[in-house]
């Protein structure tokens, strides 16, 4: 029992002394190590472009489309009856006439024959006219011969009915002459301007009745297109107002036809119309482009025919004091990121006045010299450092000129 427990106690005190001897060991490497040494860490700044704001006054253009079409489009119709004895040249498809041109002839024989006998009715009721005046004379003159009081002559005695249905007569006859003329002059159908004929219905020889169509023409001394507008493009074009007979102020526009031709056509907006189209929610505006087939001398012009689709670059109202900047520096459709003069980036709301497929124009919230930030940040935490390079392919200088895209309103805020 002795040598168990001897063996125990001797077992507990070599633990113990290997215990201590570990402590102290540990407790003499932590008395004699050295600090160590700090360090800052090195934090790579991200690499950003910037561009610096320049405000400036930016002149609009809007693209739309439309289709060229007269202004004035008729349909010449026979007013009497009778057969085609003879037709212009002009009268063709494409044919060129002008104002009062005789365009076609119809027999007028039988309207001549009336007008003769108009004329010998009005010469006949014009001799019965003179001879009752010249009884009503003679009537008063015997009336007063008999010393009688005029005013006692009754009316009968004087002849007045008589009179005056000789004067009804004369009237008559000289209405009937009028028609007769009228009819006469109606079997000659002349142009109503100048213009050009999109079709002739009525051939040499063939018997027209009143109401006969005989050509559909249109005129040539100014087109109209019609453009489609939202409502945010509408903003940046101006409309002129129609004062004693001028149109003036209505935003410029050039006309280019999508077929490959480089001509361009200036026109101008006159007005627009007061409807929103119920299906597309657009408005149209028109513009009016001036001698389209070059027929007033126009020396080295070319012709804008009638049904032409055309592109329409409108060039709108000006605004002054505005930024533009590349598009995608815009975030969230109304923030940028600006660099303060310590390279720290934060992000600032903007006024947005227009945006469009590569700009966005900036109305208010930056100031000229601020610097905006024009790549992508992945990770963007306010304050945070930076180092920037000046981009110059993306200078405001590069952004202009300004469009709105194709017949699209650009965002806006």
């Amino acid at each position: 029992m002795k040598t168990g427990s001897n063996r125990f106690v001797v077992s507990v005190i070599a633990s113990a002394s290997v215990l201590m001897l570990a402590v102290s060991t540990v407790f003499a490497m932590n008395m004699t190590k050295k600090d160590a040494e700090k360090r800052e860490m090195d934090v790579q700044r991200p690499l950003i472009k910037v561009v610096e704001v320049l405000p400036e006054s930016v002149t609009f253009e809007v693209k739309s489309r439309g289709t060229v079409q007269p202004h004035t489009e008729t349909t010449l119709v026979a007013e009497v009856s009778g057969r085609v004895v003879e037709v212009s040249p002009a009268l063709c498809a494409g044919g060129v006439f002008e104002a009062g041109d005789e365009l076609l002839r119809l027999d007028d024989g039988d309207y001549q024959a009336s007008l003769s006998g108009a004329q010998a009715e009005l010469a006949r009721c014009e001799v019965k006219l003179l001879q009752e005046r010249a009884l009503a004379e003679q009537a008063l003159r015997d009336w007063t011969a008999l010393g009688r009081d005029p005013s006692d002559a009754g009316l009968l005695v004087l002849r007045e009915p008589q009179l005056k249905e000789a004067e009804a007569n004369v009237q008559s006859a000289r209405a009937a002459l009028e028609h007769a003329q009228r009819n006469c002059e109606r079997t000659r159908i002349r142009a109503p301007y100048r213009g050009m004929v999109r079709e002739r219905t009525a051939n040499l020889g063939q018997y027209v009745s009143p109401g006969t169509p005989v050509a559909q023409v249109f005129a040539i001394d100014y087109a109209e297109v019609r453009m489609p507008l939202t409502a945010d493009d509408l903003r940046f074009v101006q409309v002129p107002e129609e004062k004693e007979g001028t149109i003036s102020g209505g935003s410029d526009v050039v006309l280019g036809s999508r077929f490959g031709d480089d001509a361009g056509w200036k026109a101008m907006v006159v007005r627009k119309e007061g409807v929103v189209d119920p299906r597309t929610r657009v408005m149209h505006v028109v513009a009016r482009v001036e001698d389209p087939y070059a027929r007033n001398g126009n020396a080295g012009s070319s012709e804008l025919a009638m049904g032409s689709f055309v592109e329409a670059l409108i060039h709108g109202i000006s605004v002054p004091n505005v930024v533009v900047l590349p598009r995608y520096a815009l975030r969230d459709n109304r923030n940028v990121l600006v660099v303060d003069g310590e390279s720290r980036l934060y992000s600032r709301a903007v006024d947005v006045l227009r945006t469009d497929s590569d700009r966005v124009y900036i109305r208010e919230g930056l100031s000229k010299g601020d610097l905006i930030c024009v790549s992508p940040v992945d990770v963007m935490v306010e304050g945070m450092f930076v180092e920037v390079v000046y981009s110059q392919a993306e200078s405001m200088a590069e952004t202009n000129p300004v469009d709105s895209g194709e017949g699209k309103s650009g965002e806006t805020d």
